[in-house]
């Protein structure tokens, strides 16, 4: 069936209807994030205009053939390196790929990688915006890659309208952030396993464990979802400063500095003290909220109940104390994905920070375009003739990566295949490339600085020497490998953005001051309960 028209339609008319629920807290990556970079720049896209399509609606086949799925197979990205094994199940007869997103990061990357990558067959013409693949099927970059931006919750009300309508059309393939993947996930009329599309359990060997314990149905236990990246996150600062103003002079003595939370404190304090209040430690409390609830060994809801733990009373405390335990805010006090978020990390704000807290993909994106740096046009290093330590440099080559007070992990983006998928050969040979393919999922590292969900790949690169001259040279790759040892997503729900999202409102009245902890906690349960009816409240 030509799904196109149908599909554009129903987003245009129901994706923008914004309900209640929050969205999506930034990354990413934030992948975040963002490119990459448009989400982890707090910057939304544009919706992409409607095109009448002049061709009638195709009867979809009730099931592939037996032919057709031995000619995916054969023309998938299973060789040596690693692709898909199974048999498709899904419908190959469809001729134009759909697929929904938040940003331009995933077709930037078919864009600059898959298409330009040879073995792929697939082609870009600028002039009709369409990539053709090498059945002939095609992709209209401007139609068939449908984005309804994070802001509000936009994207997950544009699916979830879809699904609320009898065909729930889907399209080929949509991209799910972390936070609320499972919700999708767990849900049968919003998501097909992955064996439909000939991928195995097995072809998901050399994944990070973390990534699939995500991706994997808590119904049935059905692998549902697959990631390209794995988004540990690390705690960077800035040497310079720290030597200037708290006497640090390696990694090592700042790690020691922040190994902890009563370290983190003390040291944000310090730090505060020594400039007169010109550099803090951190942002702001929600990035320090990002790492706190990742450590959490408590789901938000228990048995049905919303539960706030004794390790949620404690982040109360704790960011009272960096708003306004010292009776002033040790932190640079702007909310995230701010203007002013952002401006912190270059040598230009006024009040700007020493540290932060990125995943992977915030790293590359986010920290290097807000540093003030002239960069050159990929936007992956210094522009010639600058030099590090320059003004025209900005923070460039002036931070470093520790592990921080304790290990966590932010955002990372899950390819999902819905039930409505009649493209299931190029849509297997798509995920293959970013998910599976050794060689290419290596490439792709390579040139973007993303930490890639491929353990052989990223091996690889540690091997060869990686380093990274924002980072001052840095192999921050490794220290990323360590984190991912000690990831824990056993407390994830389908309701963390929405449950997350309230209780950011709660902390931020508590630790301003505008509430007392009890009537923030009250408020909070009475919000949750108006956004998930059927929770308990105790």
């Amino acid at each position: 069936m030509n799904k196109l028209k149908k599909t554009l339609a129903l987003v245009a008319a129901l994706g923008m209807t914004v309900t209640a629920l929050a969205g999506c807290d930034g990354g990413s990556n934030s992948s975040s994030s963002s490119s990459s970079s448009s989400s982890s720049s707090s910057s939304s896209k544009e919706e992409s205009s409607s095109k009448e399509e002049s061709k009638a609606d195709e009867s979809k086949a009730d099931e592939s053939s037996a032919d057709s799925s031995a000619d995916s197979k054969d023309d998938s990205n299973s060789g040596s390196t690693g692709g898909a094994t199974g048999e498709i199940s899904l419908p190959t007869d469809g001729n134009e790929v759909v697929i929904h997103s938040w940003n331009q990061e995933f077709l930037n990357m078919l864009l600059n990688y898959y298409c330009k990558d040879e073995s792929t067959g697939a082609k870009y013409d600028e002039a009709t915006k369409t990539i053709t693949f090498k059945n002939g099927k095609t992709l209209n970059t401007e139609t068939g890659y449908v984005i309804n931006p994070s802001d509000g919750g936009a994207y997950q009300t544009a699916l979830d309208n879809i699904l609320q309508t009898d065909d729930k059309d889907l399209g080929d393939l949509y991209l799910a952030e972390a936070d609320y993947a499972l919700k999708y996930i767990n849900n049968d009329d919003a998501t097909a396993p992955l064996s439909q599309v000939g991928i195995t359990e097995a072809d998901l060997s050399n994944q990070y464990d973390y990534t699939k314990v995500v991706g994997t149905s808590k119904l049935n236990g059905e692998i549902k979802g697959v990631s390209w990246q794995a988004a540990p996150g690390l705690f960077l600062y800035r040497p310079s400063l720290a030597k200037e103003l708290i006497n640090v002079e390696d990694e090592k003595a700042m790690q020691e500095k922040v190994k902890d939370w009563d370290a983190f404190k003390a040291t944000a304090k310090e730090v505060y003290d020594a400039s007169e209040g010109k550099v803090k430690l951190i942002q702001g409390i929600e990035d320090v909220w990002q790492v706190y609830r990742t450590n959490r060994t408590t789901s938000w809801i228990d048995n049905g109940k919303l539960s706030v733990s004794p390790e949620v009373d404690e982040f109360l405390e704790l960011a009272k104390y960096l708003v306004s335990g010292e009776g002033h805010d040790l932190t640079v006090g702007v909310d995230q994905w701010s203007t002013g978020w952002n401006a912190a990390l270059s040598n230009t704000a006024e009040t700007r920070t020493m540290g932060a807290f990125f995943s992977t993909w915030g790293i590359q994106w986010t920290m290097l375009e807000n540093s003030g740096a002239k960069l050159n046009e990929e936007k992956s290093g210094l522009a010639d003739g600058v030099e590090v330590g320059s003004p025209e440099a900005g923070s460039y080559g002036d931070w470093r990566a520790i592990t921080g007070p304790s290990p966590y992990y932010w955002g990372g983006t899950w390819l999902v295949v819905p039930p409505s998928c009649d493209n299931a050969d190029i849509i297997q040979d798509i995920i293959s490339y970013f998910t599976l393919n050794t060689e290419s999922m290596k490439n792709y590292a390579l040139g973007s600085k993303d930490f890639v969900n491929n353990k052989e790949a990223i091996d690889s690169i540690i091997a060869d020497g990686f380093t990274f001259d924002f980072l001052g040279g840095q192999d921050h790759y490794t220290l990323f490998k360590e984190q991912l040892e000690n990831i824990n997503v056993s407390t994830m729900t389908a309701f963390d953005q929405t449950i997350n999202d309230k209780f950011k409102e709660c902390y931020k009245s508590y630790a301003n001051g505008e509430k007392d902890k009890d009537a923030a906690v009250s408020q909070f349960k009475t919000d949750v309960k108006d956004l998930i009816p059927s929770i308990e409240i105790e």
